[in-house]
């Protein structure tokens, strides 16, 4: 359910940039937002309703230990 709470939510955002180019005058721009928008939920919704439930195949340990060694990563990159 969480993941299609996402979907739903991706989707309000979409619509809502549609919105503001309503509001700023690009009609054209909006439409192509609402159909592109339309179909990307769409497509989500049933890509991940056949998604198998969430398991955790790791351990509290690994993915402590992958977590620290991305942000090592990603902390030296931004030093980079």
């Amino acid at each position: 359910q969480r993941r299609i709470a996402a979907v739903a939510s991706l989707g309000v955002v979409g619509y809502g940039v549609a919105m503001i180019f309503v509001l700023y005058g690009a009609p054209d721009v909006a439409m192509t937002q609402f159909v592109v928008e339309t179909l990307t939920v769409l497509l989500f919704v049933l890509v991940f309703y056949r998604l198998p439930e969430f398991k955790r195949y790791s351990s509290r340990a690994v993915c402590v230990r992958d977590f620290a060694l991305a942000a090592c990563a990603g902390g030296l990159m931004t030093l980079f």
